[in-house]
């Protein structure tokens, strides 16, 4: 098994860095204290700036993306691309340290329905999340689950409903995995499109914290397996801010890109060949792609005529 990389801690410069890229240049001349506004704050900077993303396994021809968190530092922050769970989270846990917050990395079961699946089940642990301790309570932070994710911290207490984006409303709860023993509950994140629907489980997780060698597997796993929605279709997704308030996103999915703001879809443009997806990237979400990466795709199903 590939051995990890191991941790790094951003220089000060580094973060700065990142700061600014997420249009954060006042704090990133003086970092304010930990705190639960600050790490909203964040949070929302973040996922309206950096693209989630599965280009590491179409645009590539190692299909995987790296642990390394100098190599995660260069590709958001030095290329402006994006990146998968794995990419993004860590990054965003990495940068939090520095910025003082206790932080944790865990594993997530994916639900079969947020993972286009049918069925009441779970995937095994194919999802990468953080954990944040801040005056005695732990809080779930996930950057890297696209429009179905948490777009804010969630104190882990169950049943505690927190507002997303428009009129979305997310919670955790415990509850049994099937075939789990009743010593065994996970949390459950779950979320709704409004009050007027049912909540539906996205993903479980536990406390137990992961090691980087076991997001070497859930890599693996995530970038090579053809049941994996990663590996079937290229995706692109990012949060739309207006000021301090997120609105909506935008989403390329495979060949189709549309707007969602305020539950209103908006259909921008359908791209027919990799020369037209490659641009779209650039303009929607400001990835560009080196000649190598475009030819990573070149003989993989997900590539479109050109």
């Amino acid at each position: 098994m590939e051995r990890p990389a191991e941790d790094v801690s951003y220089t000060p410069d580094q973060i700065r860095t990142y700061l600014k890229s997420i249009d954060l240049s006042s704090e990133a001349a003086q970092f304010p204290e930990p705190s639960i506004p600050w790490l909203e704050k964040l949070i929302r900077h973040n996922i309206s700036s950096i693209p989630f993303d599965n280009l590491y396994a179409h645009y590539s021809n190692s299909n995987s993306a790296s642990l390394d968190p100098n190599n995660i530092y260069e590709q958001v922050v030095g290329t402006g691309k994006g990146g998968g769970c794995i990419t993004l989270n860590r990054l965003f846990g990495l940068i939090l340290q520095g910025l003082g917050f206790d932080v944790s990395m865990h594993g997530a079961r994916v639900h079969a329905a947020a993972g286009g699946s049918t069925g009441d089940w779970y995937f095994g642990w194919t999802h990468m999340i953080n954990f944040v301790r801040l005056n005695g309570k732990s809080y779930l932070v996930d950057v890297a689950f696209g429009g179905l994710g948490p777009s804010k911290p969630l104190l882990l207490e169950s049943n505690l409903i927190s507002a997303g984006v428009g009129k979305q409303e997310l919670r955790l709860s415990q509850d049994l995995v099937k075939t789990q023993r009743e010593s065994e509950r996970l949390w459950i994140f779950e979320q709704r499109k409004s009050q007027d629907h049912a909540f539906t489980p996205v993903y479980a997780f536990t406390s137990i914290s992961f090691l980087p060698q076991d997001f070497v597997i859930i890599r693996w796993y995530t970038s090579t397996n053809k049941a994996s929605w990663f590996t079937q279709k290229v995706i692109c997704m990012k949060y739309l801010r207006k000021d301090e308030e997120l609105v909506g996103m935008i989403i390329m999915d495979g060949d189709n890109l549309h707007k969602k703001v305020e539950g209103n879809v908006e259909p921008l443009e359908t791209v027919k060949t990799e020369d037209e997806r490659i641009r779209a990237l650039k303009k929607y979400f400001g990835i560009s792609l080196t000649e190598e990466e475009v030819n990573g795709i070149l003989e993989k199903p997900s590539r479109l005529c050109s």
